[in-house]
């Protein structure tokens, strides 16, 4: 607490407004989450377009979780291409999609979904388990975010009644229309959601 009153004093002395430092903290902060977003979607494109590399993957990854980027190095670079292999294709489901993801190092299934998002923006949405915990959705496995994008569910599987409720739109359909959640960016990094 000391320091913060010695900055806010100190940078009072040197004629610095604390607002107009916050304002510009928070430019700082927007502009560089918007540079990690314009190249987490381009390494997205470029997975699309088979460049299934470590430097793409990281890219997405420090986007979505900055602090997991660490633990890539601890995969093969086998095994980052075969899961970006499995996650780019348009003909796997989504949850071996996501399942081949969270098989490497550093990935769970909230980075496994800003993953597939970035290679597939209109079928794929950020899972962020705040928002969801905010709506009243504690669940966060691969079956509800199967569901989540409006995937059928597995066979043996039973749809869950939210899911059920907006299974009218095709697997694959962009989520709009009145009563979608749609999922969008925060500061610094995070993804909110609000009901359009």
């Amino acid at each position: 607490m000391e320091e913060s009153a010695s900055w806010l004093t100190s940078a009072s002395a040197r004629g610095i407004g604390t607002s107009a430092t916050a304002e510009k903290y928070w430019h700082e902060a927007g502009e560089r989450e918007r540079q990690l977003e314009a190249a987490a979607f381009e390494a997205g494109e470029a997975i699309r377009s088979g460049e299934h590399t470590l430097p793409n993957l990281e890219t997405i990854v420090r986007w979505k979780s900055e602090r997991m980027v660490h633990y890539l190095i601890g995969n093969s670079s086998e095994n980052i291409r075969g899961a970006l292999a499995v996650a780019a294709s348009p003909d796997t489901p989504v949850e071996e999609a996501v399942n081949a993801l969270i098989a490497l190092r550093g990935v769970d299934i909230s980075i496994a979904s800003a993953i597939l998002a970035t290679i597939y923006p209109d079928r794929y949405a950020v899972l962020d388990y705040r928002a969801l915990e905010a709506l009243g959705h504690a669940r966060h496995d691969v079956h509800f975010y199967a569901e989540y994008n409006g995937a059928p569910p597995a066979p043996g599987r039973v749809r869950s009644g939210e899911a059920a409720r907006r299974s009218s739109r095709p697997y694959g359909a962009p989520r709009t229309g009145a009563g979608a959640l749609a999922m969008v960016a925060g500061p610094c990094g995070g993804v909110g959601s609000a009901l359009t």
